[in-house]
């Protein structure tokens, strides 16, 4: 700062609080981490089903093909999130939410994940689980579970998923 004169008086300095710029750096980090994990889970399995339609016979081949379009469509979903993410300005994604019956959920994504094991291997619990959640999310949330109950478990073990014992989901290994 400079007096009429012209002599120098003092200093200025201007300061920004960059919070809100760092929360959203780190959700975005977060968000690109676990973009880069979940979007694994369906690109392998189209690519396993696609293998398994060239070798199915006719009476299988439409239930591999409803499998890929599962899968698709999941690729597709988690782009559209992409998406959205990426034009938000806020710190937190926006998550639309609905009553979903969490049992379906996990029956779906076993059902997207079973050509990369025994199926016999995984059982989903048979009973209706409502909740008010994101059926996206929630699939992608059930699918890394039972992956991680599958690749980190003995290979002989079953895995059970039972959603009906509390809101979040409950996947264990059988004794």
């Amino acid at each position: 700062l400079h007096d009429d004169a012209g002599r120098l008086t003092g200093y200025a300095k201007v300061t920004r609080d960059r919070t809100d710029l760092k929360a959203l750096e780190d959700a975005q980090d977060a968000f690109y981490a676990t973009f880069n994990h979940d979007f694994r889970t369906p690109v392998t399995a189209i690519k396993g089903f696609v293998d398994a339609i060239r070798h199915a016979d006719d009476a299988t081949r439409p239930h591999l093909i409803d499998r890929v379009e599962s899968s698709a469509d999941r690729l597709l979903d988690m782009v559209e999130g992409l998406v959205e993410f990426a034009t938000q300005r806020a710190s937190h994604a926006n998550l639309v939410l609905a009553d979903i019956d969490l049992a379906q959920v996990a029956r779906s994504a076993v059902a997207d994940l079973s050509g990369h094991f025994d199926p016999g291997r995984v059982a989903v619990a048979d009973a209706f689980a409502l909740a008010t959640a994101n059926g996206v999310a929630m699939h992608r949330v059930v699918t890394n579970l039972v992956v991680n109950a599958l690749k980190y478990s003995p290979p002989d073990s079953p895995v059970n998923v039972d959603m009906s014992t509390s809101i979040a989901p409950l996947i264990s290994r059988a004794s």
